[in-house]
């Protein structure tokens, strides 16, 4: 997710956002095409990158469809 350091007070998503306020950075979906003069876009650093290339989640089996051991009464 693309992040933004807030330069000057100004608007975005009808919130007011400011220098060090709560809504700074700023982080969106998708990237903001043009970006406003008072946002500065934060190039993401290579752990953060590393965290967005995690593995997949391995397939976890149905308990009870794979008679793993469980017994019905």
């Amino acid at each position: 997710m693309p992040s933004y350091k807030v330069k000057e007070k100004g608007f975005f998503g009808g919130v007011l956002r400011e220098p060090g306020g709560k809504h700074d950075p700023v982080v969106t979906s998708k990237p903001l095409k043009p970006v406003p003069s008072w946002l500065e876009e934060i190039k993401s650093t290579p752990a953060q990158q590393r965290k967005k290339t995690t593995k997949p989640k391995e397939k976890v089996e149905d308990f009870m469809g794979d008679d793993g051991g469980v017994e019905t009464l």
